[in-house]
C-alpha cells in the first residue's frame, strides 16, 4: 500500500469513528433527553392518573350528613349527582383523547414537512392547528364544567357560596343536596401545578392522562 492509500484509509477509518461515534452520542443525548423530559413532567404533575383516581375516589364515598342520613330521597340523590360528576368526568376523558389524536396528526405532519411544497405544507398546518385550538378549547370548557359541578354539588365553601347555589337550585326547582362536603385540590379533577392558562402545560397534562387513558374510563 502506497503512503498515499494509507492516509486516505486512515482518514476513512477516522472520519467513521468520528461520525461513528457522534451518531452514537446524539442517540444517546436524545434517549437522556427524552427521560430528564418524563422526570420533569413527572415532577411538576405527579401522577395525574392518580390524581383523577382519587377524585373519583372522594366521590365515590361522598355521605349524606347526619342531620338527612336516613332519608331515602337524599340517599337516591346522592348517587344521581355521583353518577353525573362521573358521567362529566368521563365526557373530560373522551375530549382528551380527541385532543390527542389531533396533537399527533399535527407532529405527524410536521415530521412529514419536507415531503410536501410549502404553499401546501401551509394549508395543512393551518387546518390542524385551528382543529387543534377547537378541541383544546373544547376540553377545557369541559374541564371546567365538571370542576364547577363537582365543587358546588360536594366541595367545601363558605356558607355564603353555599347559600347562593342552593337559592339557585331551589328556583330551579331542583332538590338539594345535603352531603358531608369535602375539601376538593385547587383545579379539581386536573392535579395541582398545572396552570389551566397555560396551553403547553395543559397539553402535557392531556399527555400524561393519555398514557392511562382506557384505564380510567373502566374505573368511572
Amino acid at each position: 500500500m502506497t503512503g498515499k492509500n494509507k492516509m486516505e484509509n486512515k482518514s476513512s477509518v477516522l472520519h467513521f469513528r468520528k461520525y461513528g461515534h457522534s451518531a452514537g452520542q446524539y442517540q444517546h443525548e436524545k434517549n437522556l433527553q427524552s427521560f430528564y423530559e418524563q422526570e420533569r413532567k413527572q415532577e411538576r404533575f405527579g401522577n395525574a392518573a392518580d390524581h383523577i383516581k382519587r377524585v373519583i375516589s372522594l366521590i365515590d364515598n361522598m355521605k349524606i350528613d347526619s342531620a338527612h342520613q336516613n332519608n331515602q330521597d337524599q340517599k337516591k340523590l346522592l348517587e344521581k349527582k355521583k353518577n353525573q360528576a362521573k358521567g362529566l368526568m368521563n365526557e373530560v376523558l373522551r375530549k382528551t383523547g380527541e385532543y390527542l389524536s389531533v396533537i399527533a396528526r399535527m407532529a405527524s405532519i410536521k415530521a412529514s414537512k419536507s415531503e410536501y411544497e410549502s404553499h401546501v405544507y401551509r394549508k395543512k398546518y393551518e387546518e390542524i392547528d385551528q382543529l387543534r385550538r377547537i378541541n383544546h378549547n373544547a376540553l377545557m370548557s369541559n374541564i371546567d364544567i365538571v370542576n364547577r359541578f363537582i365543587q358546588k354539588v360536594f366541595g367545601k365553601s363558605d356558607e355564603e357560596k353555599i347559600e347562593e347555589w342552593e337559592n339557585v337550585e331551589l328556583k330551579a326547582g331542583r332538590p338539594i343536596l345535603h352531603a358531608e362536603r369535602v375539601d376538593f385540590p385547587e383545579n379539581i379533577i386536573v392535579i395541582d401545578g398545572v396552570n389551566l392558562y397555560d396551553r403547553d402545560q395543559v397539553r402535557e397534562w392531556a399527555e400524561q392522562i393519555g398514557i392511562s387513558l382506557s384505564e380510567l374510563k373502566n374505573g368511572l
